[in-house]
C-alpha cells in the first residue's frame, strides 16, 4: 500500500522565517521598488495637498465626477496616503533586511584568505609550465618577491597561492553600507524635518490707490475707540501689529484685546501663534476728532495703501500649506522675517518657460539685515532653513465695498495661474463680512490684454497678447452673495449663495481696468472703468492697480548631509566595485627528476583581463628555459 507523500505543514515560527527570507530577498525589493514607481505616478499628474493645495483645489472645482473618487482613493495625497506608506516601509523593510547580512558577507569576504592551490593547475584555460634548474624554495621566493600587492598564502613548502582586488569587497561593503545611510538620512529629515509654502506679494511697499480726500474738519475733543480687523491668509499678530500699528512688538495688545472673542465657526483666540482667515481682532485705537466731515467730502474714499508692507515672518501661522515630521517642534523654526523688493522675469520664453529672479532682504533678531538674491534651483539658505523660489504670479489691487460703503476687502489678491501661453490667472475676493449679505467674486485676471484686443471683447473675457502688464490689463469677476460655504482663495462655493445678476436677468460680469490707462470700449458698447457698482446697491470694486507675488518653499532637512554623504560613499564604493578586478595566482614547484618544475596559473574573477599575458610575464621572470606549455 502506497501512503501519500505530503509536505509537512510549517509552524508558526517556520512560516514567520519563511514569509522574512521572502520579504528580504533583491527580487522582492526590486519589486517592491517598481511598485513605489508606479504609485508615485499619480502624485505627479494630479495635483497634490500637500505640495500645491491651491492649483488642487481648482482641479477639484473643475473635475466634479471625479474628485469623490480620488478623494477615496487618496490621489490628492498620494505621498501620505496608507497604500504608498506601506509600500514604502516594506520596501525599507526588504532592503534593510536584504542588505545588513550582505555587509558581514561582505566583511568576511574583506577577511578571506586566498583560496588552497588546487591540485591540477594545467586544466585552468591560463597557466603554464616549464623546468628549471632553481631549487622550489628559491622559486617560491622569487615569486613572493614579483607577488607584492597581493594576499599569500603558503600551506606547504611546494605552492603559493594570492590573491589581490580585496578592495572591491570593500566597494561592494561600502556601497551597500551608504545605502543604509541614505536611509537614515532621509529618515531623520522626515522625522525632524518639515516642508511649508507661501506666497508672497512682491515689493516692500504696494502701489497706492487714488489718494483720499481728507475732511475738512472743526477742532472738537478727541476720544479713543478700538479698531476692527478682519484677519487675511498669511497674516499673523506680528505682522498685522507692524502693518496696522507700525510696531511689531505690539502685537500683545492685540491678543489682550482679542483673546476669548467668539470668532465665525465657534472658534476662539487663546493661542498667539494660531489665528485663522477670517476672524475678527480688536486693534487699539487712537485718539481721532470728533467731527462730521464737509458735505463735498463725505463720500467714501479709496483707502491709500503706500505704507502697506509685504513680506515672510517665519512663523507657524503664515505658511500657506505646511507638513511636518512627527518629531518635529514649532521651537525648531529659525527666527526670521524676509521681504522681495523686486522680481525680474526673462519672458523670452513663454509666460511659464522663463526665467525668474527675486531679491531682497533678510532679518535675523538682533543682526543686521543682508541682502539676498533668490532664484530658481539656488535656495537661500538662512541658519538651518532653505527658501527656494518655485513660482510667481499677478495679484491684482482691488478695494471692495458694502452697501454701506465699508471697505470690506482690499489690497493685493493672489491669483492662481492656469494658461501658460498668456498667464491668464484665476482668483476669488471673499467678504464673508459684508453688510447685508456676504459677498464673494469669482474673478479672471488677464494681465497682458492690450487696449485692440480687448476692445475685440463682446462677452467672456478672451485669451490675450504676450507681454507683461500690457495697456489693457483685464480684471472680469462675477458676484455672488449669501452663504459662500467652503470659498477658498481661488473658488467660489455657490453652492449656498446666489449669483448676483443684472438687466434682463443675466448674470453681471464685471470687467474693469487699471486706473489711469486710455478709455476701452468693448464690442458691445460698455465703456470699461476701473470701478464697477455691483446692482441693488450690494456695494462697489475698484481695480486699483497690479501686484506680482513668488510663491516660496520653505523647509528644514536635518538629514539631507548625512544623505548626501551617503550617496557620496555609494559613489565611491560603485567605483571601487566596476574598476577593482580581483586576480588569483598559484604557483607549484616540485622536484622532479629532470629539475625543477614549476606550474603557473591565474585566474580574472571578472572577466575581460589578459590573464594569458600576466602568466607569460610572470613566467618570463622566473623561468631560466622553458619545457613544456599546456
Amino acid at each position: 500500500m502506497t501512503e501519500d507523500l505530503a509536505p509537512a505543514a510549517l509552524g508558526p515560527v517556520a512560516f514567520a522565517r519563511w514569509i522574512w527570507r521572502q520579504l528580504t530577498s533583491m527580487r522582492t525589493a526590486l519589486i517592491l521598488l517598481l511598485l513605489l514607481a508606479i504609485a508615485s505616478i499619480p502624485g505627479s499628474l494630479i495635483p497634490q495637498d500637500g505640495l500645491d493645495p491651491n492649483k488642487s483645489a481648482l482641479w477639484r472645482s473643475s473635475h466634479p465626477h471625479l474628485t469623490p473618487i480620488y478623494r477615496r482613493l487618496d490621489l490628492f495625497n498620494v505621498y501620505s496616503a496608507p497604500w504608498f506608506a506601506a509600500i514604502y516601509v516594506l520596501l525599507m523593510v526588504s532592503l534593510v533586511g536584504c542588505i545588513i547580512p550582505r555587509l558581514f558577507v561582505y566583511a568576511r569576504a574583506m577577511r578571506a584568505q586566498p583560496p588552497r592551490t588546487p591540485k591540477h593547475l594545467g586544466r585552468f584555460a591560463d597557466s603554464i609550465a616549464y623546468v628549471t634548474d632553481d631549487a622550489p624554495a628559491v622559486v617560491l621566493d622569487e615569486t613572493v618577491a614579483h607577488l607584492r600587492g597581493y594576499r599569500l598564502r603558503r600551506d606547504d613548502a611546494t605552492s603559493i597561492s594570492a590573491e589581490r582586488g580585496y578592495l572591491r569587497e570593500a566597494g561592494n561593503l561600502i556601497f551597500h553600507l551608504s545605502i543604509i545611510i541614505v536611509l537614515v538620512g532621509f529618515a531623520t529629515g522626515q522625522l525632524f524635518g518639515y516642508k511649508g509654502a507661501v506666497q508672497v506679494v512682491v515689493g516692500s511697499t504696494v502701489p497706492a490707490a487714488a489718494t483720499p480726500i481728507a475732511p475738512v474738519v472743526a477742532p472738537a475733543k478727541r476720544i479713543v475707540h478700538d479698531r476692527t480687523y478682519v484677519v487675511r491668509r498669511g497674516d499673523s499678530l506680528s505682522v498685522i501689529a507692524q502693518r496696522e500699528l507700525g510696531d511689531a512688538r505690539g502685537w500683545p495688545k492685540i491678543f489682550a484685546l482679542s483673546r476669548g472673542l467668539a470668532q465665525p465657526g465657534g472658534g476662539r483666540l487663546s493661542d498667539a501663534n494660531l489665528i485663522q482667515t477670517g476672524w475678527r481682532l480688536r486693534l487699539p485705537g487712537t485718539a481721532t476728532p470728533v467731527s462730521k466731515p464737509s458735505p463735498a467730502t463725505s463720500s467714501p474714499s479709496t483707502p491709500a495703501q503706500a505704507q502697506a508692507n509685504y513680506g515672510f515672518s517665519n512663523e507657524l501661522t503664515q505658511y500657506d500649506d505646511f507638513s511636518r515630521g512627527s518629531l518635529w517642534k514649532a521651537s525648531m523654526l529659525d527666527p526670521f522675517t524676509l521681504h522681495i523688493n523686486n522680481f525680474t522675469m526673462d519672458w523670452s520664453r513663454g509666460a511659464l518657460g522663463g526665467d525668474f529672479d527675486s531679491t531682497g532682504t533678510y532679518d535675523i533678531p538682533g543682526q543686521t539685515s543682508q541682502p539676498f538674491d533668490l532664484k530658481v534651483n539656488h535656495p537661500l539658505s538662512i541658519g538651518s532653513t532653505n527658501v527656494f523660489l518655485i513660482g510667481h504670479g499677478y495679484a491684482p489691487i482691488i478695494t471692495l465695498r458694502d452697501t454701506k460703503g465699508q471697505v470690506v476687502a482690499s489690497g493685493p489678491t493672489i491669483f492662481l495661474p492656469v494658461d501658460a501661453a498668456n498667464f491668464q490667472s484665476v482668483g476669488a475676493i471673499l467678504a464673508r463680512f459684508a453688510k447685508p449679505n456676504p459677498i464673494g467674486l469669482e474673478c479672471t485676471f488677464l494681465p497682458f490684454a492690450s487696449a485692440d484686443e480687448i476692445s475685440s471683447i463682446s462677452g467672456d473675457l478672451t485669451a490675450g497678447g504676450h507681454y507683461p502688464r500690457g495697456a489693457g490689463a483685464l480684471l472680469s469677476c462675477f458676484a455672488y452673495k449669501g452663504n459662500l460655504g467652503e470659498s477658498t482663495a481661488f473658488t467660489i462655493d455657490s453652492s449656498g449663495a446666489t449669483k448676483v445678476t443684472g438687466p434682463g436677468g443675466r448674470a453681471f460680469n464685471m470687467m474693469l481696468k487699471l486706473p489711469g490707462r486710455s478709455s476701452v470700449k468693448l464690442a458691445n458698447g460698455t465703456v470699461l472703468t476701473n470701478t464697477v457698482t455691483l446692482p441693488g446697491g450690494l456695494g462697489s470694486l475698484s481695480f486699483d492697480g497690479i501686484a506680482e507675488w513668488n510663491r516660496l518653499q520653505i523647509s528644514q532637512q536635518p538629514g539631507r548631509l548625512v544623505a548626501l554623504g551617503g550617496v557620496i560613499l555609494a559613489l565611491f564604493g560603485l567605483m571601487g566595485s566596476l574598476f577593482i578586478r580581483p586576480r588569483r595566482v598559484w604557483v607549484r614547484a616540485t622536484t622532479t627528476a629532470g629539475g625543477t618544475l614549476v606550474e603557473i596559473a591565474a585566474l580574472d574573477r571578472t572577466g575581460g583581463g589578459d590573464i594569458a599575458a600576466y602568466v607569460n610575464a610572470l613566467k618570463d621572470k622566473l623561468t631560466t628555459k622553458e619545457l613544456t606549455r599546456v
